[in-house]
């Protein structure tokens, strides 16, 4: 949980806002550190990502479905860390400005 440091009756009533989202107030999100690291919310998502791309592969074509997971899997993770790698030098250009 977020911890926050705020005075008084405030620090309550934005804890109470944050658990309305989500489940109790865990809501995934996919978090990209600043070495192109990730959450592990990261990782279920690609995971459920390419569940949902296998399904869809595997009701058009015949392959084994975990094959069709590996595969999305691996591709998910290399389109995604191509642009979170185009993302950190498009950073560090705008910074060097």
């Amino acid at each position: 949980m977020l911890k926050l440091f705020m005075i008084g009756n405030q620090n309550q009533k934005t804890l109470e806002k944050l658990k309305t989202f989500g489940i109790d107030g865990r809501v995934l999100g996919p978090t990209v550190g600043a070495w192109c690291e990730t959450s592990t919310d990261f990782d279920l998502l690609v995971e459920l990502i390419a569940h949902a791309l296998a399904d869809e592969e595997t009701s058009t074509i015949q392959v084994a479905h975990h094959q069709s997971v590996a595969r999305q899997k691996c591709k998910l993770v290399a389109d995604f860390g191509i642009q979170m790698h185009l993302a950190w030098t498009q950073h560090l250009l705008d910074n060097r400005r």
